[in-house]
């Protein structure tokens, strides 16, 4: 319920993403105040790139502050 009042009063950026054609709109639980409906959905979409295993695990590694 506090996530989705930050998101409401704007204290938390609205930024979908999409790898390939699915979006993470398509599993969020907090479309219906999100208000992405009144934003240019294509123009504000994120792309992220489909990574391999390994390579999701390495850049965890180093996020963390390992390899």
């Amino acid at each position: 319920a506090s996530l989705g009042d930050e998101i409401h009063r704007g204290t938390i950026a609205v930024r979908p993403c999409r790898i390939r054609q699915f979006t993470g709109c398509q599993y969020c639980s907090y479309q219906a105040i999100c208000q992405i409906q009144t934003m240019d959905f294509e123009k504000t979409l994120e792309e992220l790139p489909l990574l391999e295993r390994d390579e999701i695990w390495k850049r965890l590694e180093q996020q963390k502050g390992g390899v």
